[in-house]
């Protein structure tokens, strides 16, 4: 990446220095991706497995902007972050129809409001992400 002269001066590798610090088979881009997998994986062990769905949209993904490289990990499903972050108490109306209609305890249950309770969060990105850069 650099090489000293005998005068002392520094003569920099630009290339070298570009792939070390920008590209992801650089030595950055190797790290960012090992920190990557850790945090998917911790996430899919971490979110529940009613249809695995959600475990099965985390994924990575590997980009550059002006600042250098980045990795996300994450899913892009509708409801992922409200897993993520939890949902207060609430009410639940039907959208088209007059009444919704749901399983609950193996029978079909039929109603025009639901008084949900909400749900405890399950931060299922940010508790992979500190094991992995500790």
């Amino acid at each position: 990446m650099s090489m000293f002269q005998s005068n002392g001066r520094i003569i920099w590798n630009e290339p070298a220095l570009d792939h070390l610090l920008n590209q992801p088979s650089g030595d950055v881009g190797r790290y960012l991706e090992t920190i990557a997998l850790r945090v998917q994986a911790g996430a899919k062990l971490i979110v529940r497995r009613r249809s695995g769905q959600l475990s099965r949209s985390i994924k990575i993904t590997h980009g550059r902007d002006t600042r250098g490289q980045y990795v996300q990990v994450g899913s892009n499903l509708r409801y992922a972050y409200y897993v993520h972050e939890g949902t207060a108490p609430h009410v639940i109306a039907p959208e088209h129809g007059r009444v919704l209609r749901f399983r609950e305890g193996g029978r079909i249950v039929y109603a025009r409001l639901v008084h949900h309770p909400g749900t405890r969060a399950r931060k299922y990105l940010t508790i992979p992400l500190a094991r992995a850069v500790r």
